[in-house]
């Protein structure tokens, strides 16, 4: 595959989107119930735990950002609570299992390694924190998301998800953000920020001499502070991926999105397929309504 872009989240549309479109971007399309459990399922992909069998599963349409307004495919999801604790089942279709994400291959003719195209499979979840939750980051609307990714190659072997904040403004912030134009013609900036804590993931150079056919880019470790608040962890079986996840309800951290039983929050999923970009499946906005 050709694309080698930084993964941004959601929206991050190839043709500008009309005054219309981008407010249907902004409404809610269902509501999603989370009721309490009788039992916390254990995280390990496996969905095999007695208390998902009474949760109902909802059909979730998602499709490439250019086609989210009329989306021909699905992913599946279930969301229970503990009373401490919310857990997420995902499930979505791919024929292959891809667990590699932009290796460093060893190129005989140059004898030194390049950057491969390979891409892993992932899975996202965002949920909003403050301002207007709309799924299109070229909206123009200023608003902060709480945003979960689950990597098949960067984050999974320790079972945990990238927990990241997303800050849209209109003015330049202060720190590292990017610089983007919007779907009103006007301009703005996306900022996106680990939560405090550290990293789930760090970038390697490539090594001098050779170290075999193919050497990993990004080392994946355990994470710590607000960095490991969401475990999450994907099992692919007969072309399905299945990941579980789960996080406190509050967890304390002012970064995160503090979910408190009776009240609901505008949310959205994604998935990809080897993919990144305009190519990964995204969804309209939902109401996770705690119950």
């Amino acid at each position: 595959m050709w694309m080698i872009r930084k993964l941004f989240f959601f929206l991050l549309l190839a043709l500008p989107l009309s005054a219309q479109d981008i407010e249907k971007c902004g409404k809610r399309v269902g509501t999603i119930e989370v009721g309490k459990g009788s039992s916390a399922p254990k995280i390990d992909g496996l969905s095999n735990d007695p208390v998902w069998t009474s949760v109902k599963a909802h059909t979730i349409p998602v499709d490439i950002p250019k086609r989210i307004l009329e989306p021909e495919d699905s992913a599946e999801l279930k969301v229970v609570h503990d009373g401490t604790s919310v857990y997420f089942l995902l499930k979505w279709r791919d024929k292959t299992k891809s667990v590699q994400h932009k290796p460093y291959k060893w190129s005989k003719s140059r004898r030194s390694y390049e950057e491969s195209e390979d891409l892993e499979d992932a899975a996202y979840f965002s949920f909003e924190k403050e301002g207007p939750f709309n799924v299109n980051m070229r909206a123009g609307i200023e608003a902060v998301w709480d945003a979960w990714y689950w990597q098949a190659a960067q984050t999974n072997p320790v079972g945990y998800a990238k927990d990241d904040t997303h800050h849209y403004t209109k003015k330049k912030p202060k720190r590292k953000a990017r610089f983007i134009r919007l779907d009103t013609g006007k301009y703005g900036y996306i900022r996106r920020a680990m939560d405090e804590g550290n990293p789930i993931v760090t970038k390697s150079l490539p090594p001098a001499r050779r170290k075999g056919t193919t050497v990993a880019q990004y080392k994946t470790q355990k994470p710590d502070g607000s960095g490991a608040d969401v475990r999450a962890k994907g099992v692919w079986r007969s072309g399905w991926w299945t990941v579980e996840w789960s996080r406190k309800l509050d967890t304390g951290h002012s970064d995160d999105t503090a979910f408190v039983v009776g009240k609901g929050y505008g949310f959205a999923i994604g998935v990809s397929r080897e993919a990144e970009d305009e190519d990964h499946l995204v969804s309209l906005p939902y109401t996770l309504q705690f119950k």
